[in-house]
């Protein structure tokens, strides 16, 4: 489930509710979108609290104040018959267990078309021309999560793939310090210093790439490579 908060001059994109929720505003609209395979059978609880504005609400601290609760079941939903449309659920009082109010529910159910096929088929024919597919090396040839003689973003994995037939090459490039083009995967590299007079001599400091010199990266084995060459293919 995510949530927006829209207004007519605001729009917050979709993100996952905080644990505290948000402040109630009358001119704002609290949308919810929920993905799921059992559209007829699931329950909304709307939980409403008591703030108390003389003390800062902390995302992940326990939640007090809890006053009502109206809970909308979309099976009800199901019952109207109807895709789209307005419900009006009773607000409960937790204590006394009254309706003190009501909160309006404006929904939408979208769902598949039946019976039919998404293939890409007919997108194929209209907007593209037929063509053969490129086969594109995804950091050269590499891949860091298996064991393989060609790692991802170095000069062998780039020719590996050179030499499988690949038509493109895709590697990552960042910035020395001093602005020299670099060929690495990650924002941050990892360095290992030792510590004097202390039980466990290794410390692990993560420094970003941009913050370290184009010498310091050499001392990581990095290789310099003027240019790379492709041979030609007809």
């Amino acid at each position: 489930m995510e949530i927006s908060l829209i207004s007519d001059n605001e729009f917050k994109c979709r993100h996952s509710q905080l644990e505290c929720g948000y402040g109630l505003q009358s001119d704002h609209w609290t949308e919810y979108s929920i993905r799921t395979m059992g559209p007829d059978n699931l329950e909304l609880i709307f939980d409403f609290f008591e703030e108390n504005l003389s003390e800062h609400v902390v995302q992940g601290d326990a939640l007090h104040g809890r006053v009502d609760t109206a809970c909308l079941l979309s099976s009800t939903i199901a019952e109207s018959g109807k895709s789209a449309g307005i419900l009006t659920l009773p607000i409960i009082s937790r204590n006394s267990r009254k309706t003190i109010g009501k909160v309006r529910v404006d929904y939408i159910i979208i769902k598949p078309l039946p019976g039919y096929s998404c293939d890409m088929k007919s997108s194929f024919s209209k907007y593209w021309k037929p063509r053969i597919p490129l086969d594109v090396g995804h950091r050269g040839a590499g891949n860091a999560t298996t064991t393989q003689l060609a790692k991802e973003n170095t000069i062998a994995s780039l020719r590996n793939a050179d030499s499988h037939g690949a038509a493109f090459v895709e590697f990552d490039v960042h910035l020395s310090k001093e602005f020299v083009p670099v060929v690495y995967y990650d924002l941050t590299c990892c360095l290992t210093m030792k510590k004097k007079f202390d039980p466990d001599p290794v410390e692990l400091f993560e420094i970003p790439v941009k913050k370290l010199t184009f010498d310091h990266l050499q001392l990581l084995k990095l290789t310099h490579v003027t240019a790379l060459k492709s041979k030609d293919r007809k």
